[in-house]
């Protein structure tokens, strides 16, 4: 009988099969088999990486496989527990429960106690008692892990059991006692000083307490530690066991961050290896939207694309984007209606909203004002803020139902606590104009402006043509042309016109008939009809620069880009860490 290995032993029995290896897969499996304990996980998911784009090769990790069972059929208790837990989680190899519970049993005939571990995890939920009496078994044996997994279930006793499982000396029973006294602390100072738990597991090894500590030191604009090299500095040694809840984390916080981007792409990049959904979602939707080049967006819709495979809904939107507007993948309008349509039907609000938006403007669709308002209804129902917006919209217009201008307000104010500018444009006008709400001048400049300092050039137009009539403010030309002048630079079609007649008479600027010139032909070109007359009138012969660019112009849909939104899947959701798993 071989009882030469112990536990570590055998992840370095896995770690020495694999040398040699340029199959990037053998790497992800060695550090999904570690589960967040330090070893040689930083060097693997470096060579995954590097292996990731190569031409397929050998895999090892079957090699690996076969050489641990050989020492479990050897009758080494160790391996037999490394098999249980891999077949029964499905790391490294395929999920199994039979196979895990035999090599597990087989454990727990050679009375070791990690088998008995194993044999209650694989009835935890099923059969607590019975789970129970395992646990209870493997104590009896000498195998004080099973304390932390007992106090699982007998949350009367949790505390007691918690202490007794800090003798194993292990990382995770640290951990899971500091965790047990900061969640019953009283007051922060209490929490403070309990932290110290969660620190000695994280410098023993296990990942999920380097990212506990890296949340804790973390600090938005700090003046002490301005980058959070603190916050990097714990979250690394999460990084470093491959824990998945660190790797996106870090990718996460620091991934726009100059100092710090590369390596942040790096973690984001190995929880996508590792097949985490929410970081496959999070990261293509960033390639998509900043890839420098048509192949870096490609990898993103490759990214988006596994994680919608595994029934990440939240993968959608930025998918189907991508696809219309041709980011990283060919342009297919049926395909990105398809999507939007799938997302909608399972109950996604912002793909609800995108597809009430085609059907607002016929865009792959025809018309359907009525069913683009039902869509931003039943978002709006879901608590979709940008959705209870472009319901107002419909409201306020009258479009697939009847004009309601208070009922238009109140979505518009319910949405301003969204910070939209747009809402908060609309709030400001109706205001102004008494529309749906009682008028009040300086209540609806207070809120055009607080758009306005938000870049919304709707609301510069509105701000500076009240300013500039007086309409419940004193006259101010040269203020009111200003707020024109930032909406034109802005792009606004309409601010460039007005502001281009003004520099014709000098309201509120100075006479330059160039500057007319130069705004006239910019408004024109993007389609701005009085531009276009004033165009044609005065320089009948146009160039071929500005043919293009009207023609290109009235190709557009007439969509309010500035009442549109961008889905980046910003608040990525790292499934649970595996945490009781490691201790067996």
């Amino acid at each position: 009988m071989n009882e030469t290995y112990t536990f570590d032993d055998i992840d370095t029995v896995v770690w020495n099969c694999l040398q040699g290896s340029e199959n990037s897969q053998d790497y992800l499996s060695y550090t999904q088999t570690m589960l967040g304990f330090k070893a040689h996980q930083k060097e693997a998911l470096k060579l995954a990486q590097k292996y990731w784009d190569a031409p397929e090769s050998a895999a090892y990790f079957p090699k690996a496989l076969a050489a641990v069972i050989a020492i479990a059929e050897s009758g080494n208790t160790a391996a037999m527990a490394h098999l249980g837990r891999w077949y029964r989680l499905g790391t490294g190899v395929a999920i199994d429960l039979a196979i895990s519970e035999h090599w597990y049993q087989k454990a727990a005939d050679l009375k070791d106690g990690k088998g008995h571990n194993g044999l209650g995890r694989l009835c935890f939920t099923s059969d607590p008692n019975k789970a129970a009496a395992h646990f209870k078994i493997a104590i009896e044996m000498g195998e004080f892990t099973g304390y932390s997994h007992l106090a699982d279930l007998d949350r009367e006793n949790e505390l007691e059991h918690l202490k007794n499982a800090l003798q194993t000396g292990d990382a995770y029973d640290d951990y899971s006692y500091g965790q047990y006294l900061i969640r019953h602390a009283k007051t922060d100072e209490e929490k403070e000083s309990h932290l110290h738990w969660i620190e000695k597991a994280a410098k023993k090894g296990y990942g999920f307490a380097g990212f506990h500590m890296a949340m804790h030191h973390y600090k938005v604009d700090s003046e002490e530690d301005p980058t959070n090299e603190t916050a990097k500095e714990w979250c690394r040694l999460g990084c470093d066991t491959g824990s998945l809840a660190a790797l996106m984390w870090f990718g996460n916080r620091f991934l726009e961050s100059p100092e710090s981007h590369d390596e942040a792409e790096g973690y984001l990049k190995s929880a996508c290896m590792m097949g985490d959904k929410y970081a496959q979602s999070f990261y293509g939707a960033w390639l998509v939207k900043h890839g420098k080049s048509f192949e870096a967006q490609a990898q993103g819709v490759a990214w988006l694309r596994k994680s919608l495979a595994q029934g990440h809904l939240s993968a959608i939107c930025p998918l189907s984007e991508a696809i219309r507007k041709g980011q990283g993948a060919e342009v297919n309008l049926k395909e990105a209606h398809d999507l939007m349509a799938y997302g909608a039907d399972m109950g996604r609000s912002e793909c609800q909203c995108h597809l009430g938006i085609s059907y607002m403007y016929g865009d792959e669709v025809d018309i359907d004002k009525e069913r683009a308002h039902d869509l931003f209804q039943i978002a709006s129902l879901q608590g979709d803020l940008w959705a209870t917006h472009l319901l107002g919209i419909t409201y306020e217009s009258g479009d697939g139902v009847l004009q309601d201008l208070a009922k238009a307000f109140e979505c518009f104010m319910k949405a301003s606590t969204a910070e939209f500018p747009g809402a908060h444009f609309r709030v400001g006008r109706a205001l102004m104009r008494g529309h749906g709400v009682p008028k009040n001048k300086p209540a609806g400049v207070k809120w055009l402006l607080k758009a306005a300092n938000a870049n919304y050039s709707d609301a510069m137009i509105v701000l500076g043509a009240t300013l500039m009539s007086g309409d419940g403010v004193e006259v101010n030309y040269p203020l009111g042309a200003s707020w024109f002048q930032k909406a034109a630079e802005l792009g606004n079609a309409e601010a460039m016109h007005e502001l281009a007649t003004f520099h014709m008479e000098g309201d509120g600027v100075e006479a330059d008939p160039e500057k007319v010139k130069h705004w006239m032909f910019k408004a024109a070109g993007l389609g701005q009809e009085q531009a276009i007359e004033w165009v044609n009138e005065n320089y009948p012969d146009q160039p071929d620069w500005l043919i293009n660019m009207k023609k290109s112009a009235k190709e557009l849909p007439a969509v309010d880009s500035e009442d549109s939104k961008t889905s980046d899947d910003q608040n990525i959701k790292p499934d649970n860490e595996k945490t009781k798993d490691d201790t067996e």
